[in-house]
C-alpha cells in the first residue's frame, strides 16, 4: 500500500489495526530489496538496534521511517523483537524461531536447514551490540567520506586465528578509498573492550598481535602487508572509557604494537560519521603526546590496491 493512500484510509475511518493489516499484506506479498537486505543484515549481525540499521540502510534523518519499517517486519514474522529489554534501552531485533517468514526467506536465499541463532546471555548480547555499533557506524562514515567498506568478517569467521595467532579480534574489515588516480585499500582488526583485564594479560595479547603481523603471517592470510588495530572501550562513563583507552595504548606501546588506535566507544559514536577519520579521537601506541585522527585512508599507504 502506498503512503499516499493512508490519509485517504484515515479519512474514511479505517481503524489502525485494519490499516496495519493492509500494510502487512503489502509487506508479505511485495518485499522490497531493502526489506530483504534488512532481514539478512539482522540475521548476519545476530542482534541489532534501529540506530545501527539506520546507519546501514537509511539516511541520517530517517529514524522514524526505519522504526516504522522494523515494526512492520516484526508484525510480518520476518524478524523478532527481543523481549525483556528495559524501557531505557533501545529495542533489539533478531531472527529467531518465531520469525517464520524470515527463516523461509533466508532458507530460500542461503539453502541452510537451520538458520536460527543460539540465544545469547545478556552480557554477550551487549558486547555484540557494541561491535555492531562500530560496524554500522564505519559503514555510514565510509559512505559519507566517499569510501567503501568492502569486506567484513565477524568473530566466528575469524575463529581460526585463535589457533594460528593466539587471539581472535571481534571483526576484520577492508576499507577502499580513491587516492588520486588509484584505489587504496586499508585493512583493520576491530575490537570492543567491555570488561577490563589485568595489564599483564593485555600486554601478552598485544605482543601476540604484534608478533603475528611481524612474522608475515597476517600478510599471508589476508593478502595485505599493513594493518591497523582499532580498539574501542565501553565502560560506565565517558571519563572511564577515555582513561581506559589511554592505558591500553600505553600497554600496546610497551608490547611493540605500533599500529594500534584506542578510543572511547561513546566518543566514537558521538562524532559525526563524516569526521570519524578526521577527528582527534584516538590514543596511539606511540610516544606522540595527545590524541590523533585516524587519518584519511590511503594517506599512509605506499602502494595501490593489491599490495598495501
Amino acid at each position: 500500500m502506498t503512503a499516499d493512500l493512508l490519509p485517504v484510509l484515515k479519512a474514511n475511518g479505517m481503524k489502525r489495526s485494519e490499516r496495519l493489516s493492509e500494510r502487512l499484506k503489502d509487506v508479505r506479498g511485495r518485499l522490497t530489496a531493502r526489506d530483504r537486505a534488512l532481514v539478512e543484515a539482522v540475521w548476519k549481525m545476530g542482534y541489532v538496534t534501529c540506530d545501527q540499521l539506520q546507519d546501514r540502510f537509511f539516511t541520517a534523518g530517517a529514524h522514524s521511517n526505519c522504526q516504522r519499517r522494523l515494526r512492520l517486519l516484526v508484525a510480518a514474522k520476518l524478524i523478532e523483537r527481543l523481549p525483556g529489554r528495559p524501557a531505557s534501552r533501545p529495542a533489539v531485533y533478531f531472527v529467531g524461531s518465531n520469525a517464520r517468514a524470515g527463516l523461509r526467506l533466508l532458507r530460500a536465499e542461503f539453502g541452510r536447514l537451520d538458520l536460527r541463532r543460539r540465544r545469547r546471555g545478556r552480557l554477550q548480547i551487549e558486547h555484540l551490540l557494541a561491535v555492531n555499533d562500530l560496524h554500522c557506524r564505519l559503514i555510514r562514515g565510509c559512505r559519507e567520506q566517499g569510501y567503501l567498506l568492502v569486506d567484513w568478517r565477524d568473530q566466528a569467521q575469524l575463529a581460526a586465528l585463535g589457533r594460528s595467532a593466539g587471539f581472535v579480534p571481534d571483526g576484520f574489515c577492508l576499507i577502499r578509498a580513491p587516492v588520486g588516480d588509484r584505489v587504496a585499500v586499508a585493512p583493520f582488526f576491530l575490537e570492543v573492550e567491555r570488561s577490563p583485564r589485568a595489564r599483564k594479560a593485555m600486554l601478552a595479547k598485544y605482543q601476540r598481535v604484534a608478533a603475528y603481523v611481524a612474522s608475515g603471517a597476517f600478510a599471508a592470510a589476508f593478502g595485505r602487508r599493513s594493518l591497523r588495530l582499532l580498539v574501542l572501550t565501553a565502560s560506565v562513563s565517558p571519563a572511564a572509557e577515555g582513561g581506559w583507552a589511554r592505558r591500553l595504548a600505553q600497554v600496546a606501546a610497551t608490547a611493540g604494537l605500533d599500529f594500534g588506535y584506542f578510543s572511547s566507544l561513546r566518543e566514537f559514536m558521538a562524532a559525526g560519521p563524516a569526521s570519524l577519520f578526521t577527528a582527534d579521537l584516538w590514543w596511539r601506541a606511540d610516544p606522540t603526546p595527545g590524541r590523533q585522527a585516524l587519518g584519511a585512508i590511503g594517506a599512509s599507504l605506499r602502494s595501490p590496491e593489491g599490495g598495501s
